[in-house]
């Protein structure tokens, strides 16, 4: 099987510092897609980034895009570390993933694990537990 990839697409001129870290961000959650067939239906996505706002207001509105269509977006504050962002951007992905394509991901046994930022990385927890870092998930899922 490919591994699914989602490239990330600027809709303005992004500084190369912050793209990369969206980029990054994106192609983890992307490479933890693999393996979970229930995401075959979004072949042709990609992601889309633009500023939103400006000076001291500004941040990201990041969308997620299947063929033409935005399927969900969601705003990021500026100035986060890398790890907050994979991690803001896997939470809402996950969000409207169980929300409104009825997809739980990723399981680890019979609940999703959930993003969060442990010691500076970004991370699967189930409770406590940290199952995986984000990006890092075998494609054979984590059950």
């Amino acid at each position: 099987m490919t591994p699914r990839q989602w490239p990330l697409v600027a809709e303005q001129v992004v500084p190369a510092d912050e793209f990369s870290a969206f980029e990054s961000a994106c192609a983890a959650v992307t490479r933890d897609t693999n393996g979970f067939e229930e995401f075959d239906r979004f072949e042709d996505a990609h992601w889309s980034l633009r500023t939103a706002g400006n000076g001291a207001s500004r941040g990201w509105v990041l969308t997620f895009v299947v063929g033409n269509d935005p399927l969900f977006g969601f705003g990021v504050s500026d100035g986060l570390e890398a790890a907050e962002i994979v991690v803001r951007v896997a939470e809402a992905f996950q969000d409207h993933m169980a929300g409104y394509e009825f997809i739980q991901w990723p399981l680890h046994g019979h609940r999703p694990a959930k993003p969060a930022v442990v010691e500076g990385g970004a991370v699967w927890i189930d409770g406590s537990e940290i199952t995986a870092a984000i990006g890092s998930l075998d494609p054979s899922g984590m059950d």
